[in-house]
């Protein structure tokens, strides 16, 4: 399953070297921001090379501490609709670097993402994830609405990225669920055209300060023709790379860089691996000390057990993380049944609070029940009537609820016996039937004595 305690993975992999910029490499054995950032790597060739594809933070959400001002020159009519006066820098990487900007024709704040170090290979890969991004139209998708080989203009989100929510809000488990499930409904529809994303993580969604909900930063996406992934690209006609994606949270298929196994359940893997992040706080393989740590974790798909991390973690969600996580991807379940998943714990988790009520209030009628009966040598009916009503109401909304079965069943036997004491015979034929009185006021309780004294 691969919830085992991490091992020692020193002779597990080749030497890795990172590309930090144009030129430059460096020895990673520690390095745990750039195993959570996204990365290309090559398989090929020794040693393993890891070349940054998106390192960035997101695109899209509006910084409070941006103050760079600059504006773009006006070659064109002021009055055309791609004239845009750049403003706060937000986010800048090595891959390029995102702007607040003002659409001066319709007079709108935008987000415009710009390529850094412009080279033919780079901006084809470019185009191509504004190509791609741009064919998802939906309303979980970042939307675009204008790009080039070396610009991206969307819309501009203010708000957080789910990892932030997580950190700062970790016991928020059913918002995050449901954010998660409105993640699902962008990966369906992105599926359901043959494009997988490749790189979903709770850095990737953005939660907006109105509701929105967005998958962003689709850099790493393919368009899948057949069976695995496509050697090039169709868009840009460059070379499809495999092992893709963050380290830290990497498909086992993508850290063994076996292209014909990559598909879409290589995105379930990683909407569970949100999943996980939800219940413990931390990616998947984050515990590697070093990238190359991370991908041998990934390989054997080792990752911590949720409840070492999160003793309190709800045990059905976590049956889902296990089950979808799984190491072969014949084994997942598609991204919709996995959202249909979620949304069943939702209902079920719902009608576990509101049980937990109910059996609750029963408990106290019995326990008043009791200590009346002791304490006056009264026949406390109303209270049983209303315990017995409570317990029906647990088992409806949780009908396998073993705990109330037994206490109704105990409540029951202490009804009919005070029933019998009092000779009313026709209460005793409604309870020895298993049946529930109806909720009386006293005078049908007086009318229910004399109908047992008949």
């Amino acid at each position: 399953m691969g919830d085992h305690p991490m091992a020692d993975t020193q002779d597990a992999q080749p030497e890795v070297a990172i590309t930090v910029s144009a030129g430059e490499t460096a020895e990673l054995d520690r390095g745990p921001e750039l195993h959570r950032s996204s990365v290309r790597i090559d398989p090929a060739g020794q040693p393993m090379r890891i070349i940054p594809a998106a390192a960035e933070p997101s695109p899209i959400t509006a910084g409070e501490n941006a103050h760079t001002l600059w504006s773009t020159p006006c070659d064109g009519r002021l009055d055309s609709p791609s004239v845009f006066a750049l403003r706060e820098e937000i986010a800048c990487g090595a891959f390029g670097r995102v702007s607040i900007a003002r659409q001066l024709p319709l007079k709108r704040d935008v987000a415009v993402k710009q390529l850094q170090n412009p080279t033919p290979h780079r901006q084809r890969q470019f185009l191509h994830e504004a190509q791609i991004t741009a064919r998802l139209q939906h309303p979980n998708i970042i939307p675009i609405h204008d790009g080039g080989p070396d610009y991206l203009v969307m819309k501009l989100i203010s708000g957080r990225d789910l990892a932030g929510l997580i950190a700062t809000h970790p016991g928020d488990i059913r918002r995050h669920v449901e954010i998660l499930i409105q993640i699902c409904n962008a990966v369906v529809f992105a599926h359901a055209r043959n494009i997988i994303h490749r790189d979903i993580k709770a850095d990737n969604i953005m939660v907006g300060a109105y509701g929105e909900i967005l998958l962003v930063d689709w850099g790493l996406a393919v368009e899948l023709r057949g069976h695995g992934l496509p050697a090039r690209s169709r868009s840009c006609d460059t070379e499809t790379m495999v092992c893709c994606g963050t380290p830290a949270c990497l498909a086992p298929e993508v850290a063994a860089g076996n292209r014909s196994a990559v598909g879409k359940t290589t995105d379930v893997y990683l909407l569970a691996a949100v999943l996980y992040q939800i219940l413990t706080g931390e990616m998947p393989f984050d515990y590697g000390g070093s990238v190359r740590d991370c991908l041998a974790l990934a390989l054997e798909n080792r990752y911590r057990r949720v409840t070492h991390l999160n003793p309190l973690a709800p045990r059905r969600l976590i049956s889902i993380q296990r089950r979808v996580m799984e190491a072969s991807p014949a084994r997942r379940p598609s991204a919709l049944e996995f959202q249909r998943m979620l949304r069943e714990w939702l209902l079920i988790s719902e009608n576990e609070r509101e049980a937990e009520h109910w059996l609750s209030e029963a408990r106290r009628h019995v326990e008043r029940a009791r200590r009346i009966h002791a304490q006056q040598r009264v026949a406390p009916y109303e209270d049983y009537i209303l315990a017995l009503e409570c317990f029906d109401r647990v088992l409806h909304l949780l009908p396998d609820a073993r705990e109330a079965m037994i206490e109704r069943g105990e409540s029951i036997a202490e009804f009919t016996a005070l029933a019998r004491t009092q000779e009313d015979s026709l209460l005793c034929r409604l309870l020895d039937a298993g049946l529930r009185p109806p909720r009386v006021d006293k005078g049908t309780t007086d009318a229910l004595h004399r109908n047992g004294e008949a």
